[in-house]
């Protein structure tokens, strides 16, 4: 699995058909399996059914450069229902190289919650309730679109990324390309765009809700290095040129 090769993160508190508290609008969640590659590791509290299309949000915590195991603190949380196995936890995490990575945990039950079911976008809170009923018997049950992006291949890395942006169609996320570091020497005659351009159609209609959830840029595919200059300033002038230079110091 993508997911496994990029970054194998699990939440180890609360474990599976668990609990944990919430105090007053945030709580920490244990995890385990970052890697010195991870760049960003997200969790994302959420509540309600099998899909992230019938699941609500109810908050979210971000760690930069995450040791490999540790504690994440999710704020901002907002009141739930306080129904057994409501809730689990939505996993991102990032590796340096560019790739992503987005699992799901399995359901536990947060204890403080006395709220109801968060809508989930387009889908209201009765259809939110209505889903969770249906998998609540299933501590195991996750979103079904979990999605993973593997790092751009080496000769990819050179050049931002590939394939280009427009034919990007599979997964929720796709990889913006990146302007290439320009070379010591102009060599190519033609001004062929490095990149072609977007395709795109007015929408006389609505639209279904897009497929993709976040776009990334690769990391910068080159590497500055600089040093102090060590040579001496060069001496004023003693001759007539410095009587001249002293007429404009005022």
């Amino acid at each position: 699995m993508l997911s496994s090769a990029i970054s194998a993160i699990e939440i180890t508190n609360p474990d599976s058909g668990g609990s944990i508290s919430v105090s007053g609008t945030s709580l920490s969640v244990q995890y385990s399996g970052a890697s010195a590659d991870t760049a960003t590791l997200i969790v994302t509290l959420m509540v309600g059914g099998d899909t992230e299309d019938t699941a609500g949000v109810l908050g979210a915590g971000t760690l930069n450069q995450p040791p490999a195991s540790g504690t994440l603190k999710i704020t901002g949380v907002a009141q739930g229902p306080p129904d057994k196995n409501a809730y689990f936890f939505k996993i991102q995490s990032s590796s340096a190289a560019g790739g992503q990575s987005i699992t799901f945990s399995d359901r536990f039950s947060v204890k403080g919650m006395n709220g109801a079911f968060p809508a989930a976008g387009t889908t209201s809170a009765s259809e939110v309730e209505a889903a969770y009923k249906k998998v609540s018997g299933n501590i195991k049950a996750v979103p079904d679109d979990t999605d993973a992006v593997a790092p751009p291949a080496a000769g990819a890395a050179a050049t931002g990324n590939a394939p280009a942006y427009s034919l990007q169609t599979d997964g929720t996320t796709k990889m913006a390309p990146m302007q290439p570091r320009p070379g010591t020497s102009i060599t190519k005659k033609e001004t062929t765009p490095l990149y072609p351009t977007t395709a795109y159609k007015l929408a006389t209609t609505a639209l279904s809700t897009p497929k993709f959830k976040i776009t990334q840029t690769v990391s910068n595919p080159s590497k500055v290095k600089s040093r102090p200059n060590t040579g001496k300033a060069v001496a004023e002038p003693t001759d007539d040129m410095a009587k001249f230079l002293a007429r404009w110091r005022d």
